[in-house]
């Protein structure tokens, strides 16, 4: 009757708990990298605002330095 008990496995993970912790991993790196795009998105957005802002300014004063010389 001893004998009809299964051994037990030794603490080594099974197949499934392997693939749910690659899963994992891979997830964890999409996330990583979804995140990073968009940080750098909104960084590469604030540089256009930033650049048109200066575009705008420095067009506004062309306009007034080429207005007051009539």
């Amino acid at each position: 009757m001893a004998r009809s008990i299964e051994p037990r496995s030794k603490g080594r993970m099974s197949t499934l708990d392997k693939t749910l912790v690659g899963a994992g991993v891979v997830g964890g790196i999409f996330v990583v990298l979804w995140i990073a795009h968009a940080v750098l998105g909104l960084v590469l957005f604030a540089f256009k605002v930033a650049v048109l802002v200066v575009v705008v300014a420095l067009v506004v004063r062309l306009v007034h330095v080429f207005s007051r010389r009539r």
